[in-house]
């Protein structure tokens, strides 16, 4: 199975979802032909292709919350262009399944790639927004018992 997984601040900054994302992509790679796309550097000692998207982080942006609520702000913005300069390689990769980390404008355009390639879009609850309840992934995957009442009154 082929599956990509996009994370734009990977291998730039070490949180939770990039440590995270390092586990799981490695263990999927045991047995799948699994690509992460990000901004950062791949890291070391890792089975999975890296496809490195060389995009400026402006990290002193900031936005208001009527901006951010319309995605205008400048990290949402940053996460647009992102994932749209992931979106011709992923077209060449031909995933099974796309897993976007980021939440914003991601999750609406990798949910566009996965009705063209007859993907799969997996979610899981380390971004909660309202793109992501509209766009409807094909599996929700919540990480704690709260995450799931505000998915089960969203789905």
């Amino acid at each position: 199975m082929k599956i990509v997984f996009l994370s734009a601040y990977s291998g730039v900054i070490n949180r939770g979802v990039e440590s995270w994302l390092h586990e799981v992509a490695s263990r999927l790679a045991i047995h799948n032909e699994v690509t992460v796309f990000q901004i950062g550097s791949p890291t070391r000692n890792q089975n999975y292709d890296t496809k490195v998207i060389n995009i400026d982080i402006k990290w002193d942006k900031k936005g208001g919350k009527l901006q951010k609520l319309f995605l205008q702000d400048p990290w949402s913005k940053m996460i647009k262009e992102f994932t749209n300069a992931c979106a011709d390689d992923i077209i060449r990769i031909n995933p099974d399944v796309i897993i976007p980390l980021n939440g914003g404008y991601e999750p609406i355009i990798c949910k566009k790639l996965c009705h063209k390639l007859r993907a799969k879009m997996v979610c899981f609850s380390h971004f909660v927004d309202s793109t992501l309840f509209f766009y409807k992934p094909d599996l929700y995957i919540s990480l704690t018992p709260f995450q799931q009442k505000i998915a089960n009154l969203m789905f």
